[in-house]
């Protein structure tokens, strides 16, 4: 008897959890996003002290504009970045021209409202501890609805001897310049 009622238990555990992915496929049920400020087991663990998980991060801010109306970002998350740096000529054992691939991926968590993003990418080269920007670049895509779009800028590197910029070592970094927001009036 326990066992029947523990295998029913279960059959009902499943059924509920499968119901529920469902619902949230079809937008009846939403999940809370993460970033959000109200969010119970965020409220007193200070801002500045907030990681993003995974490695991707997410934001929404909302603003008010000149015609009164609400101006607000929709949900979206900045994940998988990626950066690979490749010599592509060698002279005298000095790399003199060089590519450095930046890449990231942007997911619009919106049911309805696609647009653009805009990430600006920057390739630094590291002197002393200190980062000097070597060139940046933006890239613009349209990422529709519940979409994953992947963010993508080649930079050629080059420069003569030892002290060029293709024989630094140089990092990737990125930065929102342009989020989609819903207007409601």
């Amino acid at each position: 008897m326990k066992k029947r009622a523990l295998l029913f238990t279960i059959v009902i555990i499943l059924a509920l959890m499968i119901v529920y992915f469902i619902l949230g496929e079809f937008g009846i049920v939403k999940m809370q996003d993460p970033s959000d400020k109200e969010n119970i087991q965020d409220q007193n663990i200070p801002e500045e002290d907030r990681i993003p998980a995974s490695g991707s991060s997410s934001s929404t801010t909302t603003e008010i504009s000149e015609s009164g109306c609400i101006l607000e970002q929709v949900p979206f998350s900045l994940k998988n970045f990626y950066e690979y740096s490749t010599c592509n000529t060698f002279r005298e054992g000095i790399c003199i021209d060089r590519n450095v691939i930046c890449s990231l991926e942007v997911e619009n968590f919106d049911l309805e409202l696609g647009g653009n993003f805009e990430i600006l990418f920057k390739v630094s080269k590291n002197i002393g501890g200190t980062l000097i920007e070597v060139e940046s670049s933006t890239v613009t895509n349209f990422v529709g609805a519940l979409k994953v779009i992947t963010f993508e800028k080649i930079f050629n590197i080059q420069g003569e001897g030892i002290e060029g910029n293709a024989n630094q070592a140089i990092t990737c970094s990125y930065d929102p310049t342009e989020i989609l927001s819903r207007e409601t009036c």
